[in-house]
C-alpha cells in the first residue's frame, strides 16, 4: 500500500516530536556539565539546543550515548559560535 501525502506528514510530525524530545532530555541531563566547559549566554543556551536539534544527524548522534552527545554538542558549539559572531 503506497504511502499517501498524510502518511508521509504523520511520519515527519512524529521523528520532529522524538527529535524534540531528545533535545529537551539532553538539555536536562547534559546542559550543565557542557557549559561549564563551553561557557555560552543564558539567552543563547536554548537557541543552541535547537541549532543542535535541526542537525540531520542529531538523533543518530546523540540518542545511543552521553559521552557521543557530547561530542556532537562540541563540534555545534564551535559552529554555533560562529553563526553567533557573524550575526553581531
Amino acid at each position: 500500500m503506497p504511502f499517501t501525502g498524510r502518511t508521509k506528514e504523520l511520519k515527519k510530525q512524529v521523528a520532529l516530536e522524538a527529535n524534540t524530545v531528545l533535545m529537551y532530555a539532553l538539555k536536562g541531563r547534559l546542559s550543565e556539565t557542557f557549559f561549564k566547559s563551553n561557557p555560552l549566554k543564558e539567552e543563547l543556551k536554548m537557541d543552541f539546543f535547537f541549532f543542535c536539534a535541526e542537525d540531520d544527524n542529531f538523533t543518530q548522534r546523540c540518542q545511543n550515548s552521553d559521552l557521543e552527545a557530547l561530542v556532537f554538542m562540541k563540534v555545534k558549539y564551535e559552529a554555533y559560535k560562529k553563526n553567533v559572531k557573524s550575526q553581531e
